[in-house]
């Protein structure tokens, strides 16, 4: 879900789908988790790990 609010955030700011550029607002990930190649899932499943474990250890917590 990360992936996808991310990827509504980037569209809304004037991003769009190319070769990485922050200069030009290009990113080739702004396509659907399902497309995205299995190495940047993997980061990026292994980014949400680390903040929910960092979250923990400074005593925040998940709310809905």
């Amino acid at each position: 879900m990360r992936h996808c609010k991310g990827t509504v955030e980037r569209l809304k700011e004037g991003w769009t789908l190319g070769p990485k550029s922050e200069t030009e607002k290009k990113s080739p990930y702004l396509v659907s988790w399902d497309n995205l190649d299995k190495e940047v899932r993997e980061w990026n499943l292994e980014f949400a790990k680390d903040i929910f474990e960092i979250s923990k250890r400074v005593g925040l917590r998940a709310t809905e």
